[in-house]
């Protein structure tokens, strides 16, 4: 990590979120060095490894929100094994030493994950999925050790590997979740307005850092939505989806919204263009296309709508019907 621009970052980020604009976007800073070795040119599926990580005593129940049947993996920021021109991944905000990253292993009892989690306990591990971006709330309030403060996930986390031979590796299991709802067009329609008005993501880039302001919202949403085309991407295929307010499909709200599946999934082949379906999944943004976007806007006051680095992770199909609220928290982080 580098250490002399800790503290520079710390304070840009202070400043950041004490004077957020209008739109009430929260501000956080990655290393661009790292997207761009990490990420591939087109998918935010990929490999981070780490020295040390902690995971939660025992996978989330199901229901909606957080509960989500997954299992949270806390790596610290000094954890995350990268080289120093790529340290660290994002910024830390308050506390360096509560700030990290989370993966999520999906549909955790599916699966022997767990205890081949716990053979790699203490050791370097290495894990595979989706780097995810998103500001669900968890850079601020209470840490747990598998649940440090973040905004980047590698989330799914359908595969890791380590010492010993252990390696785990189970895409199918990025399924639709048994017994789960996300929120529905009362939540998604608001975060669609955001994107489509320029208003959230926002991203400009400086001092080899990129700035992503963002606003807090949900976890998990379930969309009604058309398949446009479909092409194969690193590690799985991009869809470009139209999303309707409704499973009637009668009212567009918003156009083109990429979705992504992976290789290996039940859901990565079984899309075809034309298709109306209601799925589950969740948003996030591609950092290497934020990056390509915010090319040239070196400042808070040039940041540019980063719209077409909205991506929506597709489990698959929604099990259940929507819901509009979720009061239980998350348990055992």
């Amino acid at each position: 990590m580098r250490a002399s621009t800790t503290l520079c970052l710390c304070l840009l980020l202070v400043l950041f979120f004490t004077s957020t604009p209008a739109q009430n976007l929260n501000w956080f800073s990655f290393d661009a060095d790292f997207i761009k070795a990490q990420y591939a040119p087109d998918s935010a599926i990929g490999k981070i490894k780490a020295r040390h990580f902690d995971r939660a005593k025992s996978v989330h129940s199901v229901e909606c929100g957080g509960n989500d049947g997954e299992i949270h993996i806390g790596i610290l920021l000094k954890d995350v094994d990268l080289p120093d021109s790529q340290s660290p991944i994002s910024a830390p905000f308050g506390k360096e030493s509560e700030w990290g990253i989370v993966t999520e292993l999906p549909n955790a009892k599916l699966a022997k994950g767990v205890a081949a989690l716990d053979r790699l306990q203490n050791k370097p591990i290495t894990f595979e999925g989706y780097f995810r971006v998103w500001d669900e709330g968890h850079s601020v309030g209470k840490v747990h050790p598998s649940n440090p403060h973040h905004v980047f996930e590698v989330h799914p986390a359908w595969g890791f590997s380590g010492e010993g031979g252990v390696r785990f590796s189970r895409p199918d299991l990025v399924n639709s979740i048994a017994g789960f709802a996300g929120y529905g067009r009362s939540k998604f329609s608001i975060v669609l307005k955001e994107i489509s008005d320029g208003t959230s993501p926002r991203v400009f880039q400086n001092n080899g850092r990129l700035h992503l302001g963002i606003m807090k919202a949900e976890n998990f949403y379930q969309l009604p939505v058309k398949i446009k085309r479909i092409k194969a991407v690193t590690g799985g295929h991009e869809l470009t989806m139209d999303v309707f307010s409704s499973n009637t499909f009668a009212t567009l709200l918003y156009k083109d919204l990429a979705g992504i599946t992976v290789t290996g999934s039940p859901t990565d082949k079984k899309f075809k263009v034309g298709d109306k379906t209601f799925i589950l999944g969740f948003f996030s943004v591609n950092l290497r296309k934020a990056l390509n976007i915010s090319s040239g806007a070196g400042a808070a006051a040039e940041a540019r709508s980063a719209r077409n680095a909205v991506e929506f992770f597709v489990f698959g199909p929604a099990l259940r019907s929507a819901v509009k609220t979720c009061s239980r928290m998350e348990e055992d982080l």
